[in-house]
């Protein structure tokens, strides 16, 4: 377990520690040159790129495909739930989808967006996402959902509920609470997505941070210290918007579900 821990650490110790050298003190080996410390490399950053707008693109297409990711996987699995048959079976099926291999699927694409408006590329891209995205986000919502019990959905049935009652009575109060799960796993899937942005998205002010960090070199030397830094920002915006916006979501439920106190 030590082992795996460092394993995931080190990178990103690494990226954090170069973030705040100079792109002369990465590859040498004098004490005093390589352990000075300077935000130089964020300051330039975010003056003389366009980190921000990379930044907003990469957040707007992850919420935006998070979003409606979770909504299908709640649909859905509410709809397998109370069908009849084995949903456990068609769950499966829809995640063995996943492994269809992304280039199989990105070519196609490309050429079926050719022609388009860059920014119908960009938004299609919400779309696109809901091709690995929803895979996921179902087996999530789907774990939760499995923890209701038989009799209460035999009970729903004989009762003849309508389905915003059997939604409300008797899904929601077990599965509500891998909403804000499956959220958050798609968001971190979809702000880590390369493929589909490189190949569908040519436009400067359509990039993600993903892309648009391979264009941070001088020839054909990689500036490592501001792509460090870069991810070093991203990392710190992405557990920001997750701490703060996940206890916003949160306490929007509790209270929608009429439950005023906040545990």
């Amino acid at each position: 377990m030590l082992g795996l821990l460092i394993l995931q650490c080190a990178p990103l110790f690494w990226t954090f520690r170069t973030s705040f050298r100079s792109e002369s003190g990465l590859f040498i080996d004098a004490p005093e040159r390589s352990s000075s410390l300077s935000l130089s490399n964020f300051i330039v950053l975010f003056t003389k790129t366009d980190y921000l707008r990379w930044l907003g693109n990469s957040f707007t297409l992850a919420i935006s495909s998070a979003l409606l990711a979770t909504i299908c996987a709640v649909l859905i699995t509410f709809f397998l739930i109370f069908s009849q048959g084995s949903w456990q079976r068609l769950r499966d099926l829809v995640m063995i989808s996943y492994l269809l291999p992304a280039m199989f699927v990105v070519f196609p694409l490309q050429n079926l967006l050719t022609g388009t408006s860059e920014r119908i590329r960009f938004w299609s891209l919400v779309l696109v996402y809901q091709m690995f995205l929803l895979p996921i986000a179902v087996w999530v919502t789907a774990a939760y959902a499995s923890r209701i019990p038989r009799g209460n959905i035999v009970l729903a049935q004989l009762d003849s509920l309508d389905s915003s009652q059997r939604f409300r009575l008797v899904y929601l109060p077990y599965a509500r609470g891998g909403f804000s799960v499956t959220f958050v796993i798609s968001f971190l899937i979809g702000m880590q997505e390369y493929l589909y942005n490189f190949v569908l998205t040519h436009d400067e002010g359509s990039k993600t941070v993903t892309t648009a960090l391979a264009s941070l070199q001088a020839g054909d030397v990689y500036k490592w210290a501001q792509i460090s830094a870069a991810g070093s920002a991203t990392i710190l915006c992405c557990l920001l918007l997750l701490v703060i916006g996940g206890r916003a979501v949160t306490m929007a439920v509790l209270v929608s579900l009429g439950e005023k106190e906040w545990n």
